[in-house]
Order: structure tokens, then sequence, then C-alpha cells
């Protein structure tokens, strides 16, 4: 029953990945750089 990660990580990333970035301390956010180059640059946060 469970989904590929895959589909799930595309449904969050098409309008999730953003608002959950920001939620994520700094530190986490180093980590999740290479996955925000998978979308546009809205707001740098350097």
């Amino acid at each position: 029953m469970i989904r590929p990660h895959k589909d799930l990580l595309r449904e969050n990333f098409s309008g999730r990945a953003e608002p959950v970035l920001s939620l994520l301390p700094r530190s986490m956010k180093t980590h999740m750089v290479p996955l925000s180059r998978f979308q546009q640059p809205a707001s740098p946060d350097t």
C-alpha cells in the first residue's frame, strides 16, 4: 500500500517545498539546498 517516495516528493515539491523549507531551521535548509535547486529560486535567504 506504500507508494514510492518519488510520487510523494513530486506532489510536495509542486508547491509545498517552499513553505516546508521556511519552517525548517537554517541548519536543515543547508541540507535541503540541493532539493531547492529542483524548483525556481523564489526568495534567497542568504
